[in-house]
């Protein structure tokens, strides 16, 4: 299982690599590795649903854990989307600065609720 957990990494990382258009290395570097490890994650969890038998006592939390990572990434992503995207304030570096907070603010509220919730 680990051996094909790490093929997926890879793959999807080769892939986001390859599609990255207009992205420096760096960035495609980064994105890939990320949402590669995101794939390989739910891969496995769905693997071991799948295949109990192959799933071993360390991947008992693994839902729970891809869940909460999910959960936070995409509250991040979104104020931090929706933030930018507002008019006011006027200047480019300060509408980002803000959104950075917001975000930060909003995934840190969501990580504190979901480990709450499911420990």
């Amino acid at each position: 299982m680990a051996i094909f957990y790490f093929f997926v990494w890879a793959g999807v990382w080769a892939w986001v690599l390859h599609c990255r258009g207009g992205w420096n290395l760096i960035l495609g570097n980064l994105a890939g590795a990320a949402s590669g490890f995101v794939v390989a994650m739910i891969v496995s969890v769905v693997c071991s649903a799948l295949f109990p038998s192959l799933a071993t006592k360390a991947s008992e939390g693994l839902a729970s854990s891809v869940f909460q990572i999910m959960t936070t990434a995409g509250m991040l992503a979104g104020v931090w989307m929706w933030m930018v995207n507002r008019r006011a304030p006027q200047t480019p570096w300060a509408r980002r600065l803000l959104a950075g907070l917001c975000a930060i603010a909003a995934g840190i509220m969501t990580l504190i609720i979901l480990v709450k919730i499911f420990h």
